[in-house]
């Protein structure tokens, strides 16, 4: 079993029904759907294509909606694309309604205010280069350093500018209500500048009345500078390094890389490493020697998932490309160290209960060794505790709920089921039943059972077993 989730983004690519099956039976365990583009007419279908899809295929994939947030762009040019050339001047202006090489206009209306001589302005994801040089009122006087074609609503990047935004925008809030009433599983949030930031978000969920987790994209310098407490205000986080690698310099990725999957892995988070993973099997078959290797480090440096955004999106080869990075991500798992990941300690007495019971699994696991750890769950909390301590074997979580196998899907080295209530059955003898009849072990393997007993109380984990099967 492979232990490193694979997150693919559905697109023109993969949307038809024979290529989105083939998506899910390739080894996808999360489909993300990117509201930056699209309309809610074609996401609902996705949605119900993907839900039917996995049903028809026996598998548990989350429906991960991935909001726009507050991204900073540049406005309509009315004539259509523009070049902008090293060395000359032009003005970024709130009044530029039509747009030019030399005067165009920005969604971001504090740009005059917050930005000061001296700073770069970069358009399109970095592809160029802006240089401030003067402010004159709520004009932004500007040299060309790096020049481009420039087309209307490309992104713009204002690195050491401290943005004022709110975290949704009016279409963040009505994708969110659409995607939550859609049955979408995980939501992530772009441009996360704080931990208040998802107080916002779980507020606007209840207003909807449902609850999903909430996954921080790390992609601007503030998220790092809070990086503890971001982790520890949303329920996981995504290396966004997309705009990660225009907001800061990108030699300076890799490090920060590993320090929000480190700090991800102690606080018990699921962390999901994206962009340009596999970039180039958008137009080749194969994906390149660096970008193996760029996907075995993320596996070495301990990310619960990887990530496809334009492969599978919009790529040539969108099943070629979660095929190649089930192959690569397989061939790191069998270089990775078996390590357990340092944590913070549980701060109640029920909590260090059920930590040590399933550390004992862990260990037990590790030491006979087993074939597999496997548990009945009704919140998700001790498979969750399973992942974090690496035992190295897989774990099968059985959930009572739909939505806790759906979020589990996230984490690594947990593939989880939803079985229904255990009611009274024998919890050990209901676990190797449902292992048997899945398939997911065979007769004779050695099991290490985590559970509650008969009539404890939800999210409670009280014995560990070892089982023959």
């Amino acid at each position: 079993m492979r232990q490193t989730k694979i997150v693919a983004t559905l697109g023109p690519a993969c949307e038809g029904e024979r290529s989105m099956r083939a998506l899910i039976e390739a080894g996808a365990n999360v489909l993300r759907l990117n509201f930056s583009h699209g309309t809610h007419e074609q996401h609902a279908r996705n949605i119900q294509l993907a839900r039917r899809l996995a049903s028809d295929c026996g598998r548990t994939i989350a429906l991960m909606q991935d909001l726009q947030g507050p991204k900073i762009r540049v406005n309509s040019l009315s004539s259509g694309p523009v070049r902008l050339r090293s060395g000359a001047g032009c003005v970024i202006s709130p009044t530029a309604a039509d747009g030019s090489a030399a005067r165009f206009s920005t969604t971001y209306p504090r740009l005059a205010r917050d930005i000061r001589p001296g700073q770069a302005v970069l358009l399109d994801d970095g592809a160029m280069e802006l240089r401030v040089t003067a402010l004159r009122g709520d004009d932004v006087i500007c040299e060309v350093v790096r020049g481009g074609v420039l087309h209307d609503r490309k992104g713009m990047n204002l690195p050491g500018v401290r943005v004022v935004a709110p975290p949704l925008t009016a279409k963040d809030r009505a994708d969110l209500r659409f995607g939550l009433s859609s049955g979408i599983d995980l939501v992530a949030l772009s441009f996360v500048r704080s931990p208040k930031n998802a107080e916002a978000l779980r507020v606007e969920m209840a207003r909807a009345g449902r609850k999903v987790p909430v996954i921080a994209k790390i992609e601007k310098p503030q998220a790092l500078e809070h990086l503890d407490g971001v982790l520890r205000a949303f329920d996981g986080a995504m290396v966004a390094r997309g705009d990660l690698g225009v907001e800061l310099p990108p030699e300076q990725v890799p490090g920060a890389q590993k320090r929000i999957i480190s700090r991800a892995n102690v606080l018990g988070k699921p962390v999901i490493t994206a962009t340009q993973m596999l970039e180039s099997m958008t137009r080749s078959a194969r994906p390149t020697r660096a970008e193996a290797s760029d996907v075995a480090n993320a596996v070495l440096d301990g990310t619960d998932a990887v990530m496809l955004s334009g492969e599978t999106a919009v790529g040539k080869y969108p099943v070629e490309a979660v095929l190649a990075m089930d192959r690569i991500v397989r061939a790191a798992e069998e270089l990775a160290p078996r390590r357990q990941h340092s944590s913070v300690p549980p701060t109640t007495r029920s909590q260090r209960h059920a930590r040590a019971i399933c550390a004992a699994a862990a260990q037990l696991a590790r030491d006979l060794p087993a074939d597999a750890i496997a548990i009945y769950t009704r919140s998700g909390r001790a498979a969750k505790t399973l992942s974090q301590l690496r035992a190295g074997v897989p774990v099968y979580a059985l959930c009572e709920r739909e939505a806790t196998a759906k979020e589990l899907a996230l984490y690594h080295g947990v593939q989880a089921a939803a079985v229904g209530s255990a009611g009274n059955d024998d919890i050990a003898a209901r676990i190797t039943q449902e292992l048997l009849a899945r398939g997911l072990v065979h007769g004779g393997a050695e099991v290490v059972v985590v559970g509650a007993s008969l009539g404890s109380r939800a999210g409670s984990t009280d014995f560990v077993r070892v089982v023959r099967v």
